[in-house]
């Protein structure tokens, strides 16, 4: 059985792992194409935190997930991904053709809601960019 909760311990926090050749995350953050992904994050932070809001607001408790799977997946057609649900319900994309000699990335997350407000305008961003 677990004990009461201690909020005073704090997280060991493990170093980061950074790619061979690179000393540390100011490095990392100079490499041209991480700069620019950068640059791009903060410069579309707002347009960034309104698809969140819309995709936390649409109702997803655990099993009944398909409304936000299809906004998930028809959002990423409109990026340019050849995306789909499959038939566990899972959203999967594809970012042009996949070869097996090409690398590959996988973003994974869960479409559902553990503990959904209310209702859709609970979902918020308050100020400092923390999302309520």
């Amino acid at each position: 059985m677990l004990g009461p909760l201690d909020l005073s311990r704090k997280r060991q926090v493990p170093p980061p792992v950074l790619p061979q050749g690179v000393g540390s995350l100011d490095v990392l953050a100079a490499r041209p194409g991480v700069a620019e992904a950068l640059q791009f994050f903060a410069r579309e932070k707002r347009w960034i935190d309104d698809l969140h809001l819309t995709l936390c607001r649409i109702p997803a408790p655990m099993f009944r997930e398909q409304q936000r799977a299809e906004w998930v997946s028809a959002t990423l057609r409109s990026f340019g991904l050849d995306a789909r649900i499959d038939r566990a319900g899972n959203v999967v994309a594809a970012l042009g053709e996949a070869t097996r000699s090409a690398p590959l990335v996988a973003v994974t997350a869960h479409l559902d809601t553990v503990l959904a407000p209310e209702s859709p305008a609970d979902v918020r961003v308050e100020s400092g960019s923390r999302f309520l």
